[in-house]
């Protein structure tokens, strides 16, 4: 098979029939296995797959976007106007309010894996898929202030003892939820 074959002599059935085949070149036959002949280009190897896109992508169909888009709208006009009265008037946060910030906690978990696995278009215009460039961009954008924002302050606000009096440092930076901020950046920009 290592030799430089120019051109068959036959059709693609008498190919497929014989197992020796006459090069016109110099006249010698060629012995080729019937396992490695391809009727549709005889004499090419096939190149093996590489596969560039990882396993699983964020669905990009326009309805199942929009859903999520007005989800999440709701989700954050709700952050954006409960904080606020959360920050002026409560002292110490029912259980019910620390359950709920941990249902936000998910929901933003959820958008968090959704913006590692959604192409973007890089500034020469190419789509980039890949999870490597993907991930830095994110990395270098809100992924920190995303994390940052995990901080489960309700629960510590519900098990200190402000609201017996006790008064420190600590309490005194929890009470402003200083950490939920960062999602007020994305509410912000959303509409911008």
């Amino acid at each position: 098979m290592k030799k430089n074959l120019k051109e068959i002599t036959g059709s693609v059935d008498e190919v497929k029939k014989q197992k020796t085949l006459k090069v016109d070149n110099d006249g010698s036959d060629v012995e080729i296995p019937e396992g490695e002949l391809n009727p549709i280009e005889p004499f090419t190897e096939e190149e093996p797959i590489v596969r560039k896109e990882p396993r699983w992508m964020w669905p990009t169909n326009p309805r199942f976007v929009n859903a999520y888009k007005y989800f999440m709208m709701v989700h954050s006009g709700f952050l954006a106007f409960f904080w606020v009265f959360r920050i002026s008037f409560e002292g110490k946060p029912l259980f019910a309010i620390v359950l709920l910030e941990f249902y936000y906690d998910l929901v933003f978990t959820v958008d968090i894996i959704r913006i590692l696995r959604t192409p973007f278009i890089n500034e020469s215009g190419k789509l980039v898929t890949a999870f490597k460039p993907i991930a830095y961009r994110y990395l270098w954008s809100w992924l920190l202030f995303d994390l940052y924002s995990y901080f489960p302050l309700a629960l510590f606000r519900y098990n200190s003892n402000r609201a017996d009096g006790g008064y420190n440092d600590i309490v005194n930076l929890m009470k402003f939820n200083f950490e939920r901020l960062p999602r007020f950046y994305k509410i912000m920009l959303m509409f911008q």
